[in-house]
């Protein structure tokens, strides 16, 4: 009875945290997520620590973590192996991937029965559904542009293309995490908590939310979840499918009646549903980047986290798209950043998995909301980058340890409460030294947003210190102090030219421009701009203009204008 109840109470504790993980509003430059991030990780540490000291004693392990491990010997054979990747590179995606099997195996732990596994799925459901009730309902006082500052992220209410994205800051993630909420909704009632009509209420609000973000993920995710419930689940009842029916035609009925609905607010927002709705997407050519790593790189790709660097170098190559850090697309992410073999073995592991817990959540309501969830996470996986936010991954991870304890059997060792204080100190520690390495990263920013770059010569908050897992940021400080001038030093240009790739935004490429043609590098200077107009051509029309202005009294720039693409240039 008492290990009953405790493991309960670590399932309580965690649901709570990764309800609090997407409702937290303090989202601060450069890693927007890292206090959401954070609690997610606080949520699974805590509820392991539950665990541990309320007497705890045996462990599940699972196959499943195999797949991270597995992953981060990848990373460091990258490391060995492949030019450019720094150690440091790959600490913090280190970090995450090593979390993983404890949450594989707090998600075995505590659906060791179905009895648990049916509380486990309840309690989760409820997180769910209350947090994206809330962030729905944040999403309705942004757009009316009311402000409750701190604890509701402030949003403004005119502009292109309004999208309120709650207090995650990111409208696609937004509908994400309310489409686990309509899954949790539907499971609710399956297990008669909620009520049909609570049920249809609840989704009904839910699914305006998700018309409210925008994201085109909506389309795909909510008909796929609907034709889930509708055949391979046991909603047998007339009136419930009269209802899902009804819920999936008012959504899409919402989508394409934003346009009246926002002009209440503002006339600019309505024009920019629109444009959303038949506007184009810059993926393919991200796509078209990775397949070109990939032929490039066939054994080990170019590295974990080295899309970004990669595609600035060969952006200018190919047509204009956008730059990012990510190829939006799990497939085309893998095989890029590590290779066609282990992308196989990786996806082709877990796509195997998968279809193994579809088939056996037919006759599961339980595994058929886990299912769900996942398939909605496959299917934004496709078109961007979910689970690169921890408040994403962990949960996931945990909904999977779950379904794999429900389907297969999972090996257990002891655990004592010696090795389980051994870890807890090694997680805070880790937490002690990463908040104060974000904090002194934040603070650079501040500094050099406020004081400018023409006078941050040298101060102390800015200077990297011994410790750090982010180094690169203060590489990004030193370009900031540099000034484009002629007869630079050849270290300062070589720096540049490796730290641009980096961080490839507009003004680092422009500045690099400006360099080469300062220092007699007219064809590398040609080469910048034409990289810059094909990774920001929203922003190239103004970046002519000045280097047109600066060539009427200047002939290096002069020279670099006449070779570049004209100002319209697509």
């Amino acid at each position: 009875m008492k290990s009953h109840f405790i493991s309960r109470s670590a399932v309580v504790a965690f649901s709570l945290g990764a309800a609090l993980s997407v409702l937290i509003p303090f989202h601060i430059h450069p890693l927007r997520s890292f206090w959401n991030d954070f609690v997610a990780f606080y949520a699974l540490f805590g509820a392991f620590l539950l665990l541990l000291f309320s007497g705890l004693k045996r462990w599940k392990w699972t196959g499943l973590s195999l797949l991270p491990i597995a992953l981060t010997g990848l990373l460091t054979i990258q490391c060995v192996f492949i030019d450019g990747i720094f150690g440091w590179d790959l600490v913090l995606p280190a970090l995450y991937f090593l979390a993983l099997p404890f949450a594989f195996g707090f998600g075995a732990t505590i659906s060791s029965s179905d009895q648990e596994f049916s509380f486990f799925a309840r309690i989760i459901s409820y997180a769910f559904v209350i947090s994206a009730f809330c962030s729905v309902g944040i999403q309705i006082t942004q757009i009316a542009g009311i402000r409750f500052s701190p604890w509701m992220m402030a949003m403004p209410v005119s502009g292109w293309n309004i999208r309120p994205y709650a207090n995650l800051g990111q409208p696609n993630q937004l509908a994400l995490w309310i489409a686990f909420g309509l899954s949790g909704t539907w499971y609710l009632f399956q297990s008669k908590k909620f009520s049909g009509a609570s049920a249809f209420l609840i989704a009904m609000f839910l699914v305006f939310g998700i018309a409210l973000t925008q994201s085109r993920i909506g389309w795909i995710i909510l008909p796929v979840m609907f034709f889930l419930f509708f055949v391979f689940s046991n909603l047998d009842r007339k009136a419930a499918r009269l209802s899902a029916i009804f819920i999936l035609m008012f959504y899409f009925f919402c989508v394409f009646g934003l346009p009246v609905l926002l002009s209440y607010f503002s006339q600019e927002n309505a024009s920019g549903v629109v444009a959303r709705i038949g506007g184009r997407s810059e993926r393919l050519g991200l796509y078209l980047h990775a397949l070109a790593m990939l032929r490039e790189h066939p054994f080990l790709g170019v590295g974990w986290g080295q899309f970004g660097e990669h595609q600035v170098m060969i952006a200018s190559q190919f047509p204009a798209t956008t730059y990012s850090e990510h190829a939006h697309n799990i497939v085309f992410q893998f095989v890029a950043e590590l290779g066609l073999i282990p992308t196989c073995m990786i996806l082709g592991t877990l796509g195997y998995w998968s279809l193994k817990v579809f088939v056996e959540a037919k006759k599961s309501d339980g595994l058929m909301f886990v299912f769900a969830c996942l398939m909605a996470v496959g299917v934004h996986s496709m078109v961007e980058f979910p689970l690169w936010y921890a408040y994403v991954l962990i949960p996931v991870t945990v909904l999977m340890g779950a379904a794999h304890s429900n389907i297969w059997q999972c090996s257990e060792f002891k655990i004592s409460r010696v090795s389980g204080i051994a870890v807890s100190l090694v997680v805070i520690i880790c937490s002690v030294f990463l908040v104060n390495d974000h904090s002194n990263v934040v603070a650079g920013f501040n500094q050099l947003r406020n004081v400018g770059s023409e006078r941050l010569k040298a101060p102390s908050i800015v200077e990297q210190p011994t410790l750090t897992v982010l180094p690169y940021f203060y590489r990004y400080f030193e370009m900031m102090r540099i000034e484009p001038t002629e007869s630079m030093t050849p270290s300062d240009i070589r720096f540049l030219e490796r730290w641009s790739l980096r961080f490839g935004f507009v003004h680092i490429l422009n500045k690099l421009a400006e360099v080469h043609a300062l220092n007699g590098m007219e064809d590398a200077a040609v080469r910048d701009m034409v990289t810059l107009q094909k990774l920001h051509p929203e922003r190239y029309a103004e970046y002519y203009d000045y280097w047109y202005a600066k060539g009427l009294s200047d002939p290096k720039y002069a020279k670099v204008v006449a070779k570049i693409p004209g100002r319209s240039a697509l």
